[in-house]
């Protein structure tokens, strides 16, 4: 209804009115003696005016501020537009006057555009919005340049223009071009132009950028994809900065992946690109395509080429303060690509674990179709409490599965670095690589096999079967990471191997064992130049199923290892032979060994981890109280210890070493919990954090494959109300313990023998809001060096122990090892300011 009052009452008849006012221009002087029963333009104008008087009243009643309505723009036009019409007919003249007014009218145009559909899309609906207001003003502005003349003169110098000459001249004057041919006469026009230069020039100013974005870089990004023979793309959107693509592009479009050449990258993103992003573009523009769009729009799905695409990968913001809530909107994704196409490969990435529950209910969704959950904390955690087990387990799988290019260096530079580091780098500059072993590898052992790859410069690591299942009839994948010399390589193999580049995998793949009898003598040149042979050609044109039909294991014996498999035992599940009765009996009898701390009952339903009964968060808040009079214990009887060694050391220097740790270890306060050999996690974080999964953290040092006298004590230090929020989660795990505090406090620290912990894991949740990006480690930053001061203070008061006592040497290598820590950043190069 609202839309039919304003479209009658106001657009139309406001254009018609603008019509006439062109007509009587072209026809007519400003002011004239004219007849309104023989005026047709009269008659009309006067009959408009009567609908804008209707309106007017109509909006005055309806107005809820009386005062203030009479000073609204279209309150302002009506008064100078409507009263002329009926001065005139009283007066029998025609005055044309402020009828240009009627052009402000002009900006109500998109809003009727938008009403009926006619424009949808922001940059279109922001389009129109510009070009209604520069032609409003515009044309406003031309009506009023020289009219009726100055009423001082008595209207005698009126410059009389008609509406083609009043248009270019205004145009003229707002370019500052300025031709000169024609100009303003009277003092009025020349006042008006004074303000408006002053006015329309600033008004204009602040649209021509706006333009320019809309119509110059937007532009760009706002095409279709057009889809190329030969060639696959993959669609990218979610959280696309310049610093996630970077990271991503280097390792996805690197080089030694293959069929590189053949794949494109198309990112689609709500932005413009900015000038970092931009000259990312530049670098990859043969592989790279930017879209700006929305992947919740179906037009911009149709734009991207979503049917066609091989996969589409979500990428989340790993900084951001609401973990749900940026879950929530890449589901949201997900659930707008399966409803526009349900054959899509997505690959979602997500920062909760909890949310992945969320995603299997999607319509289409189907893992076995090739859709996959990325969930950034499982994986990151999981890494870091792996690396709590094994030092550098975290840096090795990075290595392994980020690919990297390694230069050589000159000899010159490698003396100025450090060995290790050259080999490092070297070391880190290899991927990991699945090929097909040829038919040379058929019947050889797994070492065999891979001593043969040694030679040809490639480390072999676990090798993927598909073995028949006769119960079920189908085909499965068993994946056997180094196994023993009964791991027979049969037709169809697959290995798992790590080196520096795909052509290094290559030589597996085309290695034939009648052209390369010998590979204890082939040279760098060789290496490269192997290629496909002719043997390997014959080999695949008669290649049969009697390979792999020789070396088929019996049912019994597969039926064994899918059972292991199955029950997630991969104990050998590649296994051609039957286990000797030796090896069956030593499994017996370790499965007799378990203590009674180690029992089934001690393990959760899964069987996979470590249980106990869920405690209080209160039962398990260390005493900080407790815990500082014991410290103060510890260094009092330090004190005592060291006096009576100093003077022993005087009378006698053949002191007996042995007596003197039995003497200090015999003195040592004992603690109600193990702190030594435990793990430390320094957690930042306030009670307005959000959770990051600790469980996932937990999981690893609490697995079933460890004795219950090898699981290290973990203790957090953090704030006591954020770990309420994922005590649930936690409360079944044995041996886990809070210390309520800072970890930017070195006291605290102290209090829970940070020098003899196995490790020492910093993260932080906090800071994530920071404007400058490379201040979001700062946490981290300050509790990893403060960690430092604690080594060299604990080193300072060794060397004072030293030379009271110096036969102490056992003793401090025992107690002077060095706090090994893992510091979680999120800025890469952050890290030059923890290896100070």
């Amino acid at each position: 209804m609202e839309f039919s009052t304003n479209l009658l009452f106001k657009v139309l008849p406001s254009i018609a009115s603008l019509i006439l006012y062109f007509v009587d221009t072209k026809n007519a002087y400003i002011e004239s003696c004219t007849d309104f029963h023989k005026s047709l333009t009269m008659q009309m104008d006067l009959g408009l005016n009567f609908l804008f008087l209707i309106y007017f009243f109509l909006r005055f009643t309806a107005s809820q501020h009386k005062r203030r309505f009479w000073f609204s723009l279209y309150s302002v036009v009506d008064i100078f537009t409507i009263p002329p019409s009926f001065v005139a007919l009283y007066l029998n003249r025609n005055w044309i006057g402020f009828r240009f007014l009627r052009a402000i009218r002009i900006m109500n145009i998109p809003d009727i555009l938008q009403y009926m559909g006619v424009i949808e899309r922001p940059r279109s609906i922001r389009i129109v919005q510009l070009a209604s207001k520069f032609i409003a003003v515009w044309f406003a502005a031309a009506g009023a340049a020289e009219n009726s003349g100055d009423f001082f003169c008595g209207f005698r110098n009126a410059h009389e223009l008609d509406v083609f000459n009043a248009i270019y001249f205004m145009i003229v004057t707002m370019t500052t071009v300025g031709y000169g041919d024609i100009f303003c006469k009277t003092y009025i026009g020349k006042l008006f132009m004074l303000l408006f230069l002053i006015g329309g020039l600033a008004f204009f100013a602040t649209m021509i950028p706006e333009f320019s974005n809309l119509f110059g870089s937007n532009g760009q990004y706002s095409g279709r994809y057009r889809t190329v023979k030969g060639k696959r793309h993959v669609i990218l959107c979610g959280h696309v900065t310049a610093h996630s693509m970077t990271t991503f592009l280097k390792d996805f479009l690197h080089k030694d992946r293959e069929q590189v050449d053949e794949l494109d990258v198309v990112i689609i993103n709500k932005k413009i690109p900015e000038i970092e992003m931009e000259a990312l573009l530049k670098r990859y523009y043969a592989k790279v395509k930017y879209f700006v769009g929305t992947v919740m729009n179906i037009t911009d799905l149709q734009r991207v080429q979503v049917d066609k695409a091989t996969a589409c990968l979500i990428i989340a913001d790993k900084e951001c303060a609401d973990p749900d809530g940026e879950d929530s909107a890449n589901i949201m994704r997900v659930i707008s690509l399966k409803n526009f196409n349900q054959r899509i490969k997505v690959l979602l990435q997500l920062l909760q674990y909890s949310n992945k529950m969320n995603v299997a209910s999607i319509p289409g969704w189907s893992a076995k179709d090739g859709d996959e959950i990325i969930c950034v904390a499982e994986l990151k955690l999981g890494l870091i409490g792996q690396s709590c087990i094994v030092p550098g387990f975290s840096t090795m799988m990075t290595n392994i599965f980020r690919m990297s290019a390694y230069k050589t260096k000159p000899s010159q530079e490698q003396i100025q670095i450090w060995p290790w580091r050259e080999l490092y780098h070297r070391g880190a500059a290899m991927e990991m690589y699945l090929e097909e072993l040829p038919r040379s590898f058929y019947g050889k052992t797994f070492t065999e096999a891979a001593l043969i790859c040694f030679k040809l410069r490639v480390m072999l690591l676990a090798v993927e079967m598909k073995q028949f299942d006769a119960e079920n009839g189908v085909h499965r994948t068993v994946v056997e990471v180094a196994p023993q010399d009964d791991c027979i390589i049969l037709c169809g193999t697959r290995a798992f191997m790590v080196c520096s580049s795909s052509e290094d995998a290559k030589r597996v793949k085309y290695y034939c064992s009648i052209c390369y009898s010998e590979l204890d003598h082939l040279t760098e040149s060789q290496l490269r130049r192997m290629k496909k042979c002719v043997h390997a050609s014959e080999i695949d044109n008669v290649r049969d199923d009697k390979a792999f039909s020789s070396h088929q294991p019996h049912d019994s014996n597969l039926k064994q290892a899918l059972m292991h498999l199955v029950e997630d035992d991969t104990h050998r599940p590649l296994l051609n032979q039957q286990q000797s009765e030796n090896e069956k009996g030593n499994s017996r009898n370790s499965s007799n060994e378990l203590s009674g701390d180690e029992n089934m009952h001690n393990f959760d339903s899964t069987g996979m981890f470590y249980y106990c009964s869920p405690r209080r968060i209160e039962d398990v808040v260390l005493n900080t109280e407790t815990l500082r009079e014991r410290r103060l214990a510890f260094r009092r009887q330090g004190t005592f210890l060291r006096a009576p060694l100093s003077s022993t050391s005087k009378n006698n220097n053949n002191n007996n070493t042995d007596e003197t740790k039995t003497t200090f270890a015999r003195l040592l306060p004992t603690h109600p919990i193990n702190f030594h050999d435990h793990v430390v996690v320094c957690l930042h974080a306030d009670s307005t954090s959000p959770s990051i999964g600790l469980r996932n953290f937990v999981m690893p040092l609490r697995a079933s494959s460890f004795k219950r006298s090898e699981l290290p004590t973990i203790i957090f230090v953090t704030n006591l109300k954020y770990i309420e929020n994922e005590w649930n989660t936690l409360a079944t795990f044995p041996d886990i313990y809070i210390l309520n505090g800072s970890p930017l406090n070195p006291y605290n620290l102290k209090l829970i023998n940070i020098q003899d912990c196995r490790m020492c894991v910093i993260m932080s949740t906090l800071d994530r809001e920071n404007a400058d990006t490379y201040l979001v480690d700062k946490s981290s930053v300050l509790c990893t060096l403060n960690i430092r001061q604690i080594e060299l203070k604990s080193a300072q008061f060794m060397s004072t122990f030293n030379i009271l006592q110096p036969s102490s040497s056992d003793f401090n290598q025992t107690f002077l090892n060095r706090i090994k820590t893992l510091t979680a950043l999120t800025i890469d190069s952050n890290v030059q300011y923890v290896e100070q």
